[in-house]
């Protein structure tokens, strides 16, 4: 596809010679794979192995979503709410995926109570 850019006269790679535009094309292949290889490995290093783990993972998601969010929810409808630092529709729009990250950072921290109360629960009963 890069190719077929650059043999039109108007693409600003169409002026490179054909080497300097597969180098191009070589470099950002490389830099492509090394950074799904680093989102890849992340990625791997975040999916919980241990039995306590996927416990704890799954009862931070249940906290968060039964108990957290509702809380937030009320918290930002009460009448304590004030328009002084109001972010117009930018802030409507994205209130509920600030609300869902912040309660499932919070669940999922290792000093919440109920999370862990809920995984010795579970890890008692399974």
């Amino acid at each position: 596809m890069i190719d077929a850019l650059v043999q039109t006269n108007n693409h600003p790679l169409a002026a490179l010679p054909a080497s300097a535009s597969s180098r191009a094309h070589d470099t950002f292949s490389h830099a492509l794979s090394q950074r799904t290889s680093r989102i890849t490995a992340t990625n791997a290093a975040n999916v919980p192995t241990t039995k306590t783990e996927q416990l704890r993972e799954a009862a931070g998601q249940l906290v968060a979503t039964a108990f957290l969010l509702p809380l937030m929810k009320e918290a930002r409808s009460s009448t304590f709410k004030s328009d002084l630092f109001g972010g117009g529709f930018a802030e409507d729009a994205m209130q509920e995926k600030l609300d869902v990250a912040i309660t499932d950072e919070l669940a999922a921290s290792d000093r919440f109570p109920l999370t862990d109360a809920l995984v010795d629960h579970l890890d008692r009963t399974v």
